[in-house]
């Protein structure tokens, strides 16, 4: 392996760092998707269409009923002043690129815990601070945006990593549907990465200069060619 692989194929990756402010929410998606698509606006509109949505369903019990009162009255359920959303945002947000989410200790989710490594992708939330852990092709990434730059994950650590998340009281989701292709799949599975750690995993071919310089070039003439893929 040599670390200009590495080097490359980690500032291919689309990393969203957390500044001052409280927009993880935001990066996190955009993290998941690869690409600048979620901004704070658009997260506030879908909060606001889902508080309607409740309200609406509380106003089926009379616009005098207890409920709708508290609905009306209160804050809203989806988000706060400080850029916080719920996971009901981020669900229907990514909704839009027909990708659903579910708690991994749901019958849906099936082995996602205990066969991690098969999945696509994760999000984490604890309290108001959410991430995203990815796989490229066959490679795991932590892109956690309180991060200074993305984190590689080895098989072996993915387990063990999400198990520890839980026990200290995060809420794992795991991401079902086709991510959108971006140009760090591309490098990932062009270069064969796989199981590597930043603490130390498994080992890849040595790749030379000149397939690097081949690949490099059929990766950008494919991009140029087949262009980005959108939200639906």
């Amino acid at each position: 392996m040599t670390q200009s692989v590495i080097s490359e194929f980690i500032e291919s990756i689309c990393h969203y760092k957390q500044e001052d402010d409280n927009m993880c929410a935001q990066h996190c998606l955009n993290a998941l998707i690869q690409q600048p698509h979620f901004h704070a606006a658009l997260l506030a509109e879908i909060a606001t269409e889902l508080d309607l949505q409740e309200r609406e369903t509380y106003l089926v019990g009379g616009a005098d009923s207890l409920d709708y009162l508290k609905a009306m009255q209160g804050a809203s359920n989806n988000m706060d002043d400080s850029g916080c959303f719920s996971i009901q945002v981020i669900t229907k947000a990514l909704n839009s690129f027909n990708l659903n989410i579910m708690p991994i200790s749901s019958k849906d989710a099936g082995t996602a815990l205990s066969e991690s490594v098969k999945e696509s992708a994760f999000i984490c939330n604890f309290q108001s601070h959410w991430f995203t852990i990815r796989r490229f092709s066959e490679q795991w990434v932590d892109l956690n945006s309180q991060l200074k730059r993305p984190n590689l994950i080895s098989d072996t650590y993915l387990s063990i990593y999400l198990t520890q998340l839980v026990q200290e009281g995060y809420s794992i989701f795991v991401v079902k549907g086709e991510l959108p292709y971006c140009i760090a799949d591309q490098l990932s599975a062009a270069y064969e990465l796989k199981s590597i750690s930043d603490n130390g995993g498994d080992v890849i071919n040595e790749i030379d200069k000149d397939e690097m310089r081949q690949i490099e070039e059929a990766i950008f003439n494919s991009i140029q060619a087949g262009g980005g893929q959108n939200a639906n």
